[in-house]
């Protein structure tokens, strides 16, 4: 759209204007600088109205660079072609990969810093995966902002990665990698390494780990799409798997006797990661339309969360004092208000700067008038209906008349054209993710057991060996939520804890928070499941459990081991338990979701996926499967 504005109104005229000089062959020259310099300049004045600072002209250094070098291309372009007749080209897998790190290299040299400083969304440039890791990094504002405490970056700056070593190994999501290293990589280079030796044990192990990441995602977008994969993602991984093993090898046949310039290395892999995910990764995302289920997720999640914990709390505690017919006004109120609180903070934590409170007047203000609106309506529709074709129905929940706040807030925004872009949006994806990544992982170590013999870590150990609940929770049972959820809530809250409690009792808040933060994360996954409102059995039998486990600690501390129940009175005693308040808490919600019967129907589909890539081949006999 911009070309198009530029085009007529400084190029062409620029262009006529010097053509009459040093001819139309070289007028294209001067043309392009000067389309450059007046972009540079509107982005200056662009960046200048939103952060009211004395420009520093790296925007307009940008596209003056940027013009300069286009110009000495088309010059080239000129000159060889005229000598060579046109026959001399760089290939495209070398030209593809140098534009896009040249372009990626100079926007984080010259356009980014200018951006940041600005305090704009595009803070966010640098860990734009935020529809997986949006409650990560609320969690993380939060504890920053409210006790000062850092959680663990997901991504580490990765546009400055300069190999694939450095992009998948250090820099890209960090927390997936740690989760790849101990159950993929390590079990593998354990089992190849008695064949080929230590050193070269890592090359097979790599190829492993992406080819399981690759799997990953393929299931991740069949349970998005339920369409036959295409196999383009596992494409992606295992490509990069191989040059990153040949990258390795260089590496250690030339070791540090010669280096590419980290410029160089730096644009060869942004463009590279670019290159590829453009070409393998992507069309496949958007095939299966996750971004349109992600709005779906958006208005699911924000009218499911708040109607139950804001609007319908505050319409039965008013109902008593204003009646049922005026009792919506304040819940409104108070849902908007909730909002526009919960948008400060999401705001607050990407910008860094005091809050203006401008979003929660704006959120108010929506409400108060929304409130007059059904204010009048009340008043009025007997006097003065409204006529029907006005009226649509059919855009009316069905549950309730006056569950409207949300519903026509989510309408507002997409008849505007906007889009609710706020990372929250896309917890189904997280959930989906958290699912698929253990479930998968524990079929590739059945696999791989029957297979080769090879003992991946365990997902459980044998919890029904457990003797308290201590060992129940703690060495026993899902151990790979166990060990993400204790750097992730536990060890921080404990940190926090010490300096009130002191190291011996900090652990008991940090306990109960744990299991609190678990109920609530169980309780998201069943409303994703069934859809229907949370009746918290699932939360209270965390934190049932969490302040039992938390008496038990105390007893043990106060007895100094002094006195123990045998092991065989104390596991029944602990397994009872257990099972007495999952058929009591747990269980019931899980049966009225349907989780067991939407499994059998899922397996069932995964189960003609071979029949129908079968039926698509025998259609297509010359159609290439990868």
């Amino acid at each position: 759209m911009v070309s198009r504005v530029l085009r007529p109104t400084i190029y062409k005229p620029t262009l006529g204007f010097w053509a009459r000089i040093i001819g139309p062959k070289w007028a294209s020259i001067p043309a392009i600088m000067a389309t450059f310099i007046v972009s540079g300049l509107m982005h200056e004045l662009i960046f200048f109205y939103w952060c009211r600072v004395r420009p520093t002209w790296e925007p307009m250094l940008f596209f003056v660079l940027h013009g300069t070098c286009l110009a000495v291309e088309i010059v080239l372009k000129k000159l060889v072609g005229t000598t060579t007749n046109d026959t001399w080209r760089l290939p495209r897998w070398i030209s593809g990969p140098l534009t896009v790190g040249f372009v990626m290299e100079s926007c984080f040299r010259l356009m980014f810093p200018h951006v940041l400083r600005c305090k704009t969304d595009l803070r966010l440039f640098g860990e734009y995966d935020a529809i997986r890791d949006f409650f990560k990094t609320i969690t993380a504002g939060l504890a920053r902002a409210v006790v000062g405490l850092e959680v663990e970056p997901q991504f580490n700056e990765p546009y400055l990665s300069t190999s694939l070593q450095d992009f998948w190994g250090r820099r890209w999501n960090l927390m997936v990698t740690r989760i790849l290293r101990h159950t993929v990589y390590q079990p593998t280079i354990g089992l190849i390494s008695t064949l080929m030796g230590r050193k070269w044990a890592s090359i097979p192990a790599i190829i492993a780990t992406f080819l399981v990441s690759g799997l990953v995602h393929e299931l991740m977008y069949f349970y998005l799409s339920r369409v036959p994969p295409t196999w383009e993602v596992t494409c992606f991984f295992v490509l990069h798997g191989i040059c990153l093993t040949v990258e390795i090898i260089l590496k250690k046949a030339l070791g540090d006797t010669w280096r590419v310039p980290k410029v160089m290395s730096r644009m060869l892999t942004i463009g590279f990661v670019m290159l590829t995910g453009f070409w393998l990764f992507f069309p496949q995302f958007l095939r299966c339309k996750a971004d349109v289920k992600l709005v779906q997720e958006w208005n699911l999640m924000i009218r499911r969360i708040l109607r139950p914990t804001i609007y319908e709390p505050t319409l039965n505690l008013v109902s008593p004092l204003v009646g049922r017919k005026w009792a919506p006004i304040p819940a409104i109120l108070g849902t908007f208000v909730v909002s526009g609180l919960v948008h400060e903070l999401i705001y607050y934590y990407i910008a860094r700067v005091t809050p203006t409170w401008e979003v929660t007047s704006f959120f108010i203000l929506h409400g108060l008038c929304y409130t007059i609106e059904i204010c009048l309506k009340k008043t009025l529709i007997d006097k003065w209906p409204i006529p029907k074709p006005i009226v649509k129905l059919e855009e009316q929940p069905p549950e309730h008349p006056w569950y409207l706040p949300i519903d026509w807030w989510y309408k507002l925004n997409v008849d505007a054209g906007l889009h609710p872009s706020d990372g929250c949006m896309g917890f189904g994806v997280v959930i989906r993710r958290a699912i698929l990544d253990e479930t998968t992982l524990v079929i590739v170590a059945t696999l791989a057991r029957a297979m080769v013999g090879l003992e991946l870590e365990p997902h459980f150990n044998e919890p029904y060996l457990s003797t308290s609940l201590q060992d129940f929770w703690g060495k026993r049972w899902n151990l790979i939520v166990t060990r993400i959820l204790r750097p992730t809530v536990f060890l921080p809250t404990y940190r926090f804890s010490s300096t009130f409690l002191g190291y011996k009792w900090a652990p008991l808040p940090a306990i109960v928070a744990t299991f609190v933060v678990s109920g609530l994360v169980h309780e998201l996954m069943y409303f994703y499941v069934s859809r229907a409102t949370p009746t918290w059995e699932v939360t209270s039998f965390f934190v049932l459990h969490g302040l039992c486990l938390t008496v038990e600690i105390v007893l043990k501390k106060g007895l100094c081991d002094t006195w123990r129940l045998p092991g065989v009175v104390s596991g029944a005693l602990t397994m009872g338990f257990v099972m007495l308040t999952s058929f009591w808490l747990y269980f019931p919600q899980l049966i009225r979701c349907k989780a067991d019967v939407k499994e059998i129907v899922t397996i069932q589909i995964g189960d003609k996926i071979p029949m129908m890539m079968a039926k698509d081949s025998n259609q297509s006999p010359n159609m290439a499967i990868f």
